[in-house]
């Protein structure tokens, strides 16, 4: 069973543990129940955040028009004008959205859970006013409330041995301490009263199929004899397009007291500041390997691919930094405003891949890592396969 916050982390539910999911799904010993509380709450949250992102697509695509018009670059005709894309804006409905995800939830075989009928109101307000999980403190928790009574029903209309895992991030389902990585005991307590079926909880999808040992099943769903052809060109293909998608990606991440903190463990030139994003990236094809993990009945195959890049990226620098830098940045904007310039540099890497691919078509692929090598301003803490390829690093950066 999943909650909201796990659907938003994927909502095409198009990612590697979806697709994997699905698949366990579909060919073993695996149910995948949505609360329709979850649908709706999904479908509103989703709503917001698209219609923040959609204004913010027309404010820039508005801009980009009158950039492009002034530089007297041609483009082609059909082009939306910004009104358009603000008309298209108001059109939206968090309705849509909910439909939009049962019906693929749907398709893929999951069931949508009724909301519950078991949990009344007087409860719903002495659980509030208790602060029985998941309510807290700050009286928030009507929502999540409906959820763990639809997990309830789950397990209690089950099959008898079947456990039910409610995947989560929410912390308000878990305990404290000792406990903080399992359910409450307040609602274990529940469980325990109506059913024999157990409920346990998770954070990820990845953290559920360990915890069940769905991850051990899948020697017994695939079949060793199934052979993608040609699937290096497939995949060679598709990581092509992927780089391209990687353009304009931010190298840090916003936390949430506000500071930008690096992604996968990057520490960039301390005069450098954020945003850090890729302006360009070039692929080594040839470098490609992969290796598939898992295969299933229907010609679908998992795994995991390596291949060589070149990453440009650019972020904003003091020009008083820049005058006592050390370093040979390229300068991409001198004159940014009246403190800042934007400058950029180079980076090799390795790009790291889990992909799911059916036959001749890749179903999912996930950026799970990019490992710079030997030679870059910008470093990371490397597993030991990877030593080899910074050996002198501290040298050669002393150097620069």
């Amino acid at each position: 069973m999943f909650d909201t916050n796990i659907l938003l982390g994927a909502p095409d539910l198009a990612d590697v543990p979806w697709r994997r999911t699905f698949l366990v799904a579909e060919f073993g010993p695996l149910s995948v129940v949505v609360p329709e509380v979850v649908v709706q709450e999904f479908g509103r949250r989703r709503w917001a955040d698209a219609r923040s992102m959609a204004v913010d697509g027309a404010r820039l695509w508005g801009q980009a028009l009158r950039k492009l018009d002034g530089a007297a670059i041609p483009l082609p005709t059909g082009l939306p004008t910004v009104k358009e894309l603000r008309a298209a804006v108001s059109a939206m409905s968090w309705q849509d959205f909910a439909k939009d995800l049962r019906d693929r939830l749907i398709d893929e075989g999951a069931e949508i859970a009724a909301i519950s009928s078991t949990l009344d109101h007087a409860t719903l307000v002495e659980w509030s006013l208790g602060e029985h999980p998941p309510f807290d403190q700050t009286d928030k928790g009507y929502r999540d409330a409906l959820i763990w009574a639809t997990v309830l029903d789950v397990a209690r209309s089950s099959a008898a041995g079947t456990e039910v895992v409610f995947v989560t991030q929410d912390k308000d389902y878990r305990g404290t301490g000792e406990h903080s990585d399992s359910l409450h005991p307040s609602l274990a307590s529940e469980v325990a009263a109506i059913t024999s079926n157990p409920v346990r909880i998770a954070k990820t999808i990845d953290d559920a199929m360990t915890m069940t040992r769905l991850d051990t099943v899948h020697a017994e769903l695939t079949d060793k004899s199934i052979e993608i052809p040609e699937l290096n060109d497939v995949l060679s293909n598709a990581l092509s397009g992927e780089a391209d998608n990687m353009w304009g990606m931010e190298l840090t991440t916003q936390t949430q007291d506000g500071e930008r903190t690096p992604l996968y463990g990057f520490e960039f030139d301390s005069d450098l500041e954020p945003p850090i994003t890729i302006n360009d990236v070039s692929l080594n094809l040839d470098s490609m390997t992969y290796e598939v993990h898992e295969k299933f009945e229907d010609g679908t195959e998992i795994g995991e691919a390596h291949v060589d890049a070149s990453i440009g990226y650019e972020g904003y620098m003091h020009k008083s930094d820049y005058a006592g830098s050390r370093a040979q940045w390229t300068v991409l904007d001198g004159d940014h405003n009246d403190h800042y310039m934007i400058v950029g540099d180079e980076l090799e890497a390795e790009l790291i891949f889990h992909f799911v691919v059916n036959l001749d078509a890749v179903e999912a692929l996930d950026l799970q890592d990019i490992v710079p090598v030997q030679g870059n301003r910008v470093e990371q803490g490397i597993p030991s396969s990877k030593a080899e390829k910074i050996e002198g690093s501290e040298e050669e950066e002393g150097n620069e």
